[in-house]
């Protein structure tokens, strides 16, 4: 199912490879576009999907003169503007180095250095802060398929940084650590730092940071400590309004016992406090896992009460329940107008006649990376229903979803439904995921 909404620009900022494709007939028509794309991450998320910068490598070899690409590419690399933007760091310095721009990332790694060397330690490990994360990166493309030597130098650069902190100053670079391991074995990484470090003290430095003192599968895994109650969390929802979900995650609410969670449930029925119900229905969307344990029909109810904040929280939690309650309700709403909530529900509910319907609900999904990524919520919803659906609705995720990551599950699912055609295959051929190019060479096609 093509969606005519969707056009060059919209499958060059998913990484599809229909873009490419389109781009192949007539490369000077989409000349523009792929200019900025030089300039610019597209990605939706770039530590889950990795880098579109193959496909725009790809995109840019249809042209004879290249040059203009690459120096569009290295002006936006230059600009100290994008120094602490780990996505932009990453993706423009893969794609430079798909055209051989070594000493252009040579210069901004070095570049880096100079601006951590002016930068507070606080202020260095502060969520905000990428600089650590993106001089790391670039260390990681600068060593990759090349000689020990290159290695040397950087981790000596590492060690002088070390040297000028506090000794309770943590390891900051586990990830290039674990690459080198990657590129030259774990025995020959170990034994070049531990001998590099008795000359250099710099090296020594480094080791004393981040050279493992035990292979990780030998590390111990501790149990959690604590398995709250209902009333525990309970009693932490009405002392805070603002409670994140990752601040339940370290309470340990998802290790909670099964009666306990019924329990916490139990009391969003019991409150008369409306506001507390929500903060308590709430708990019940932080994972598609941790589902609501008692009868739907309170939340159908809930939904009812003119209280925008509950009703927020219970269509959240019904989007991930199989229910014919929650069908009805959602069939009663979207007649009314469209809901992505109550789409959602529908699609995870799904029976025969729906397709119709749902279909022309997706035609008003709105599909940006500025719409609070609820394409992205619908999307995920038909993966995990996509065996009892039909494959219009699974193609349609397939031509809307800006996540590499998605489509990759998407493919997977069109191969185990023997529903994946050459027109897709040839297409995934030239996706920016070369997981998703690797998946589909040699797969039959129907």
């Amino acid at each position: 199912m093509k969606d005519k909404r969707f056009d060059f620009e919209h499958y060059l900022k998913a990484g599809h490879g229909r873009a490419y494709l389109m781009a192949e007939k007539e490369p000077e028509r989409y000349r523009d576009a792929i200019m900025d794309a030089c300039r610019k991450d597209y990605t939706f998320d770039i530590q889950c999907e990795g880098s579109r910068a193959f496909l725009t490598s790809d995109l840019i070899d249809l042209f004879e003169d290249q040059t203009p690409f690459i120096d569009a590419a290295k002006d936006a690399f230059n600009s100290s503007q994008i120094d602490d933007v780990y996505n932009e760091i990453q993706y423009l310095s893969d794609l430079l180095m798909e055209f051989g721009q070594k000493k252009t990332v040579l210069d901004k790694y070095l570049a880096l250095w100079e601006k951590i060397k002016k930068t507070p330690y606080s202020h260095l490990t502060e969520r905000s802060s990428y600089l650590l994360f993106n001089v790391e990166y670039l260390a990681i493309k600068l060593v990759c398929d090349q000689p020990w030597k290159i290695a040397e130098n950087i981790v000596k650069d590492m060690g002088a940084w070390y040297l000028t902190l506090e000794d309770d100053a943590r390891s900051e670079f586990p990830w290039f650590y674990s690459v080198l391991e990657e590129e030259y074995g774990e025995d020959e990484t170990r034994g070049h730092l531990i001998k590099l470090a008795e000359e250099s003290p710099e090296a020594k430095a480094f080791c004393d940071k981040d050279l493992r003192k035990e292979p990780l599968s030998q590390g111990k895994v501790t149990s959690p400590k604590n398995t709250p109650t209902a009333a525990d969390v309970v009693e932490l929802l009405r002392s805070s309004k603002d409670l994140r979900e990752l601040d339940l995650l370290h309470m340990g609410v998802r290790r909670m016992k099964e009666d306990e969670i019924r329990k916490l449930a139990r009391s969003a029925v019991d409150t008369d406090s409306n506001a507390i119900r929500e903060r308590i229905v709430s708990v019940f969307n932080t994972k598609r896992r941790f589902t609501w344990p008692l009868g739907t029909e309170y939340l159908v109810k809930w939904c009812n009460e003119r209280d925008a904040d509950l009703l927020k929280a219970c269509h959240s939690a019904m989007t991930f329940i199989e229910d014919e309650h929650i069908r009805e309700y959602a069939l009663t709403v979207l007649r009314q107008g469209f809901d992505a909530d109550c789409l959602m529900m529908l699609i995870r509910n799904f029976q025969s006649g729906d397709e119709a319907m749902i279909l022309s609900l997706l035609e008003q999904v709105t599909v940006s990376d500025e719409d609070d990524c609820r394409w992205h919520d619908i999307v995920s919803v038909i993966l995990d229903s996509y065996k009892k659906l039909p494959l219009s609705i699974l193609l349609w995720a397939y031509e809307a979803t800006l996540c590499s990551c998605c489509r990759m599950h998407l493919i997977e699912d069109l191969i185990e439904l023997g529903a994946l055609s050459e027109e897709i295959r040839n297409e995934c051929m030239w996706d920016a995921d070369l997981e998703i190019r690797e998946l589909v060479a040699g797969k039959g096609m129907i």
